[in-house]
């Protein structure tokens, strides 16, 4: 009975979007001013790139060997990227720790590496994997 329920909700529902309707949705979307299409890319999409990008990294067989070059690589980017690095810091308990040792008190765990990104990228992989 609730297949039956369902096919009449969808046939209910196409009966709302007609051929004309479906044009001009398509007309819309072609027209959208650029700089809303840029807006979306950069606060949505790339984003959401980026983060799909950083997992991959955190995954690779070098990552788990502690190399923090392609981390490093990537955290570069992400601190370009205030919407992605805002992000890590509210979702990411271990990003959040290690940036506020790093970034906010300015403090190396590593202290031989060059810069404070190359050890907040080493810390991250030695959270992880360590």
């Amino acid at each position: 009975m609730s297949s039956i329920a369902n096919n009449k909700q969808i046939n209910q529902l196409q009966n709302f979007t007609t051929i004309k309707d479906l044009i001009k949705i398509k007309y819309l979307i072609r027209n959208i001013p650029i700089d809303i299409v840029r807006k979306i890319y950069d606060e949505y999409i790339k984003p959401d790139l980026i983060y799909s990008h950083l997992i991959r990294i955190l995954n690779l067989p070098e990552s788990k060997k502690l190399n923090y070059k392609p981390l490093y690589n990537i955290i570069q980017i992400i601190f370009s990227n205030e919407i992605i690095l805002n992000f890590l810091i509210k979702n990411n308990k271990i990003f959040n720790d290690i940036y506020q040792t790093h970034i906010t008190q300015n403090k190396k765990t590593f202290i031989l590496l060059p810069d404070n990104l190359s050890s907040l990228s080493l810390s991250w992989l030695m959270y992880l994997y360590h």
